[in-house]
């Protein structure tokens, strides 16, 4: 960022790319972040004047104007029409957030995969401790559609996904589901990886089919043992198919998730 203010938000576009502009915006909108995260601006507390912000920062106020509508897109930020832009209640407090090399190689996902054993065994215990009927015709469902992706010759990831997903609902923890939701953007990358090669692909699916089944029949008979042991083997399993994922495949597809997910969380980074 430069000390210059500039006067005119039109003349500002035509002067800068719009390459240009996304990174400043980029940074501006980490700068304003960090001063909530340090307690520079509290919940509630009204932001200084576009113009202010802009002289300080030196920027444009398109920069800032988009600075601004980013932190809003992500709850930071809320504006009141004529009275002027806050900060959120809650916006201080850190979100969750991983690297997104995280997702890059296969040494990565496997110790995300660790990470993910634990909350699923867990959550599999929890669903068949406390499912309601409906929600385990849910889970049923999910269970289904993952074979029926399959057969149709789709890779079944999203249908896992929300295979898992139903399990979560079936604990009676939103924040089970929360994070699935969150993990799901680094995991599905060993997921389609592995289903990529077509040495394996098929003999793949239809692994995580039996393995589901044998997941969904002890929540529906409220075995938690049954459960937890059902879901650990799962885990065990997809290890084991993210291991043997060739590696062109990691090269290629990997790296193409990693740069969706940054993408995803609005970040930009050097190539």
């Amino acid at each position: 960022m430069t000390n210059r203010p500039d006067q005119d938000a039109t003349a500002d576009t035509a002067a800068v790319r719009p390459m240009q502009r996304d990174y400043l915006s980029a940074q501006v909108a980490q700068a304003l972040e960090a001063r909530i995260s340090e307690g520079a601006y509290t919940p509630g507390t009204k932001l200084p004047s576009e113009a202010r912000l802009c002289a300080e920062f030196g920027v444009s106020r398109t920069v800032m104007r988009e600075a601004v509508s980013g932190l809003k897109s992500r709850g930071k930020l809320n504006s009141s029409q004529g009275r002027g832009v806050y900060v959120s209640e809650g916006a201080h407090l850190a979100p969750l957030a991983l690297d997104p090399k995280a997702a890059v190689s296969a040494e990565a996902v496997l110790k995300l995969l660790e990470l993910r054993a634990g909350f699923e065994v867990q959550a599999c215990m929890l669903a068949a401790r406390r499912h309601t009927a409906i929600q385990l015709q849910r889970i049923r469902e999910q269970l289904d559609s993952v074979a029926a992706a399959v057969r149709a010759g789709q890779d079944g990831i999203a249908q896992d996904h929300a295979f898992h997903c139903a399990i979560c609902a079936a604990t009676d923890n939103e924040h089970y589901l929360a994070i699935e939701q969150f993990l799901f953007q680094y995991s599905r990358v060993g997921s389609r990886v592995s289903r990529a090669d077509p040495r394996r692909g098929i003999r793949y699916a239809t692994q995580t089919d039996t393995e589901h089944a044998r997941i969904y029949r002890a929540i529906a008979r409220r075995d938690e043992t049954a459960a937890a042991a059902a879901a650990q083997e799962h885990m065990r399993a997809v290890a084991e198919r993210v291991r043997g994922a060739d590696h062109h495949f990691w090269e290629e597809e990997a790296q193409a998730f990693a740069h969706q997910i940054v993408h995803q969380q609005g970040l930009l980074v050097p190539r």
